[in-house]
């Protein structure tokens, strides 16, 4: 796994932790790299959820979660294994 499905799932594991119910993340539709992420680990795809060159994705909570936490995706990672864009 590269560093940015790792610090996603990092993310995922923090949100769990801390009860979060769902994770939202925005991605700009040209960043098919952080896309094809969001899809790998388990986010879904919002549907009609296009907006300002913007698309929304969802990971829910399978476990008795209470809190929303948004994030906002704005590196375009054009190699997984690399940080250069960090």
């Amino acid at each position: 796994q590269g560093y940015a499905t790792e610090v996603l799932l990092g993310i995922i594991d923090w949100a769990k932790q801390k009860t979060f119910s769902d994770i939202l993340a925005y991605v700009k539709t040209e960043n098919r790299a952080s896309i094809n992420l969001l899809k790998k680990t388990v986010f879904s795809e919002v549907p009609d959820s296009e907006e300002e060159g913007e698309i929304l994705f969802k990971w829910v909570c399978q476990v008795k979660c209470v809190n929303s936490l948004k994030i906002k995706i704005e590196t375009q990672f054009d190699n997984e294994s690399s940080c250069d864009n960090l």
